[in-house]
């Protein structure tokens, strides 16, 4: 009589124990669920956000109608963890005309530019040997050995990149000269023109040599009170400050006081402080004429 009821009690722990192990799994699966439906949810309202911020940036753009581009002018104006309903939003606009065009070096024949960048170059601290290799990267039908010698080994764009991030793949390029160059150079249609109103100081000492740095900053302090109205406006001033042999230099076609250009660096958070999870996108625009408007040329978004 003992054994058979022994039996039964232990068969039915075990059940007891089965029933247990299986409401433990499903509640843990309800939670993980639960918990990816909460993630997704930041997800979105991130990504939403981000694009509220393209909204944003577009929108001034397409509401400058001036002939004019400044750094004093709406779109220039950054956003710092702006507070929103459900997070935070950053927003640091950059016009790309302001920095100097690597796939200016693309061309074989522009070798006023080369020399330019060189110059950037030795400004930055960056090795002259990287400016060299960069050239090559660009310029059609090179392919030097450094190239075929990557582990895994990687062809030379041999033309314009699209943006400058492809200078990564250069294997003699390291994190930190490309983090020093990267904030002064652009990557745009060959044809661009550089914009004196918002170029640092940096790139114009590199493509319009000769001139002091003090010469330099007090065009750029003025400039900040009173932007320039034309190439020739430009070069009135810098000749008024000095910079006259240079003054009688310039190509005026290769500089301007407008942009069409521009870079939108987006930060969303998902709370109003600026902290939690985060997501950044990087958003290029192309300015175009109305009643076209501004378009997105392309964007890069990292999500968490």
């Amino acid at each position: 009589m003992n054994a058979p009821r022994g039996f039964v009690l232990l068969n039915a722990l075990i059940l007891v124990g089965a029933l247990a192990a299986v409401a433990v799994l499903l509640l843990a699966r309800a939670g993980e669920g639960q918990a990816r439906r909460f993630a997704d949810q930041d997800t979105a309202r991130l990504r939403l956000t981000l694009d509220g911020g393209e909204a944003l940036m577009r929108t001034a753009l397409m509401r400058d109608g001036r002939s004019v581009d400044h750094a004093g002018e709406p779109w220039a104006r950054a956003l710092h963890n702006a507070p929103l309903d459900l997070g935070a939003l950053s927003v640091d606009p950059a016009d790309l005309q302001g920095r100097f065009n690597v796939n200016w070096l693309a061309n074989p024949e522009e070798e006023i530019s080369r020399a330019a960048f060189a110059r950037l170059l030795q400004r930055l601290g960056v090795p002259a040997s990287r400016g060299e290799d960069i050239t090559r990267f660009l310029t059609p039908n090179s392919a030097p050995d450094v190239f075929g010698k990557r582990v895994p080994p990687i062809a030379p764009a041999g033309g314009p990149i699209l943006m400058i991030d492809q200078l990564r793949m250069l294997p003699s390029l390291r994190d930190t000269e490309f983090d020093r160059l990267a904030p002064f150079i652009s990557a745009l249609p060959g044809d661009s023109q550089l914009n004196v109103n918002t170029a640092s100081a940096d790139v114009l000492d590199a493509v319009l040599p000769g001139v002091s740095r003090a010469a330099w900053s007090q065009l750029i302090s003025d400039r900040t009170r009173d932007p320039f109205t034309s190439v020739e406006d430009f070069q009135t001033r810098l000749g008024a400050i000095g910079g006259f042999a240079t003054a009688g230099e310039i190509d005026e076609d290769r500089f301007s006081v407008s942009s069409d250009w521009f870079e939108a660096r987006l930060t969303a958070t998902a709370n109003s402080d600026g902290s939690g999870r985060k997501a950044t996108r990087i958003t290029v625009f192309e300015r175009r004429t109305l009643p076209l408007g501004p378009r997105v040329a392309y964007r890069l978004t990292q999500r968490p």
